[in-house]
């Protein structure tokens, strides 16, 4: 038995109009067609990627494998993983001092030397090191590529009268050597300053950029 969509008359079988509203209903057929495959669309259904992975999305709407993307990789290589549970508490409360002084500069030695039995105070020794080298490292850098410029310049102006728009070149190369290394000094602080916070509350987290530097086994 069939009713009308529209105004809910019934329908005798075969008739092509409908006795109430006097639509067709051939047209009401097509509208219900439409219609259940609009709800049919609005399914879940599950969408394979390359990875292998599958995920339950709406119909026309992409939902990115998980991992993917610029922003992704960016976070994994700079998450901060929490390795606090692997660490005895007893470990982290006697030694939270010496952790603290992993971030010091050179006071990284204090630990190594006087906890060299600390599981908590060698995590916190490993990054302050690795903070450390790499800070030198920087430093080192930065005064011999200053000083091959500075020769470079001196020695054109010597010798080269006219060539002002090559020392002025070197001069703006310079500047731009001298704001990446200062930038890079904040972020070697930075990453400092959160290690320090971290070994005083006691936690054991990885420091992004440098926690894949085992230098202390």
């Amino acid at each position: 038995m069939a009713f009308c969509s529209y105004c809910g008359k019934k329908l005798n079988e075969g008739a092509k109009f409908c006795p109430g509203c006097g639509r067709p209903v051939q047209e009401q057929t097509s509208d219900a067609a439409v219609e259940n495959n609009v709800i049919n669309q609005a399914v879940p259904q599950e969408q394979k990627f390359e990875n292998g992975t599958q995920q339950t999305t709406q119909q026309g709407t992409y939902v990115p494998p998980a991992g993917s993307g610029f922003s992704s990789k960016t976070a994994q290589f700079t998450k901060m993983d929490d390795k606090t549970a692997e660490f005895d508490t007893k470990d982290i409360s006697e030694n939270k001092v010496y952790g603290v002084l992993s971030y010091l500069s050179f006071l990284v030695l204090v630990p190594i030397i006087a906890a060299p039995g600390s599981k908590f105070a060698k995590f916190h020794a490993n990054q302050g090191l690795v903070l450390l080298i790499a800070e030198a490292a920087g430093v080192i850098i930065r005064f011999i590529i200053s000083a091959v410029i500075g020769v470079i310049i001196r020695t054109i102006a010597f010798n080269l009268y006219n060539m002002y728009f090559l020392i002025s070149v070197l001069n703006v190369f310079s500047v731009i050597i001298n704001i990446i290394f200062t930038l890079l000094f904040i972020v070697l602080a930075v990453l400092s300053i959160i290690g320090i916070i971290d070994a005083a509350q006691g936690k054991a987290r990885n420091l992004p950029f440098i926690s894949k530097f085992k230098i202390l086994k």
